[in-house]
């Protein structure tokens, strides 16, 4: 029974990361952890420009710790993040380890 922050993971989430397609000059995204529970929670409450003028909305992810990277996208049913920073936590005011993801979800 969980009993640290890992209580609080109510959703299942798909981590993809951009692979090479042998034989091209082109990437695509691959699926890197089909299920990892975590909890997301927005930042913004509008959308906003960044700083390239994409125009998104920044939330937090909080997880286990996994291999995830900056640019590795989050899929949540159909709303698709990129991560855009990452911090890991080792025993964080008596919590589990855990990482917190910073990732943006951009207009469609």
């Amino acid at each position: 029974m969980p009993n640290g922050i890992e209580i609080n993971f109510n959703k299942t989430v798909l981590v993809q990361r951009l692979v090479e397609i042998a034989g091209t000059d082109t990437e695509e995204y691959d699926t890197h952890i089909a299920e990892l529970a975590c909890h997301i929670q927005p930042l913004d409450d509008q959308w906003g420009e960044d700083e390239v003028g994409s125009m998104g909305k920044d939330h937090l992810m909080f997880c286990d710790q996994a291999d995830i990277k900056e640019n590795d996208r989050i899929v949540d049913g159909d709303r698709h993040f990129r991560v855009t920073g990452i911090e890991d936590f080792e025993n964080f005011l008596g919590q589990a380890k855990h990482l917190e993801i910073r990732i943006r979800r951009f207009i469609p």
